[in-house]
């Protein structure tokens, strides 16, 4: 069994580590992502597991999530639906491990609530817009935020997104555009 990419460069640092410098997609707004994502729900992140993709030159993280409010789309009965992005943090037997991290992507915690937009895949979903589909509700009055809004240390570097839409706001969006 000959070792993949990540396992060969983990093999020579020890510890490996690179950060995917995500950028917000310039046309993701929320009247786009309302209108082209296939599920869009409050969502709690049940799992969480990093692995290695077929070829063993990079590694994604795949996300069990159960929708808690479905906002727009069909999910299965039970509520669970699985998402993957790139990146993550692989160990070895050897005790070498490998990691790609996105910035955003560090929020996203199991038992954590998120705002997701969706998109139908082969088996599971996929993230719509990449980090502009992730969002976080703020307030107790349902005001969220966008995670591709922020810097890796959680500071805002967007500011022409409109602050303080609810998610009542994105109800009547998504009726409006689907």
């Amino acid at each position: 069994n000959q070792p993949n990419g990540l396992e060969n460069v983990a093999k020579l640092a020890g510890h490996f580590f690179t950060d995917i410098e995500g950028r917000p997609i310039e046309t993701a707004d929320i009247d786009g992502l309302a209108k082209f994502s296939s599920v869009i729900g409050l969502g709690t992140i049940k799992a969480r597991h990093s692995q290695i993709v077929p070829d063993g030159n990079d590694a994604e993280i795949e996300y069990t999530v159960h929708i808690d409010v479905l906002l727009k789309g069909t999910v299965p009965a039970n509520g669970d639906v699985t998402f993957w992005v790139s990146g993550g943090c692989i160990a070895f037997p050897d005790g070498t491990t490998a990691e790609r991290s996105t910035a955003v992507w560090r929020y996203v915690q199991v038992s954590k609530q998120y705002l997701l937009f969706l998109l139908k895949a082969a088996d599971g979903f996929i993230i719509f817009g990449g980090m502009e589909g992730v969002g976080r509700v703020t307030s107790p009055s349902g005001e969220f935020e966008i995670a591709a809004d922020l810097d890796k240390n959680g500071h805002h570097i967007i500011s022409d997104r409109p602050k303080g839409m609810t998610l009542a706001d994105l109800v009547n969006k998504i009726k409006v555009t689907h």
